[in-house]
């Protein structure tokens, strides 16, 4: 299992919405697999936030997520602080993957 570290800083978020529990485990074998850091995981009403330590994995995630299931995902990224010694901006990003809904069977 992925290891929970509470109280320490994450570079990414991933929101699954709306919440499937199929999507949920997809994300938790590759967390799994890449070894990544679990910040902090958020159960809402509308989905699950799941903070990560890894930007990059959380981007190619997003890919791996709208090959696998039907829906479509957003990135986007905010502004957090500025490295003061390298002059560069430092950023944290979102990741939201938005299952669409099933299809209805015509009779």
């Amino acid at each position: 299992m992925a290891r929970l570290l509470i109280g320490q800083a994450y570079e990414a978020k991933l929101q699954l919405r709306p919440f499937d529990k199929e999507v949920y485990d997809f994300v938790q074998i590759k967390i799994r697999k890449d070894n990544i850091d679990v910040i902090h995981e958020q159960k809402l009403k509308e989905g699950v936030d799941i903070y990560v330590n890894s930007a990059k994995f959380a981007f190619g995630l997003a890919k791996k997520l709208k090959k696998q299931f039907k829906g479509s995902s957003k990135v986007t990224r905010s502004l957090i602080g500025l490295n003061k010694k390298a002059g560069k901006q430092i950023h944290r990003i979102t990741v939201l993957f938005r299952l669409d809904p099933p299809e209805e069977e015509e009779e």
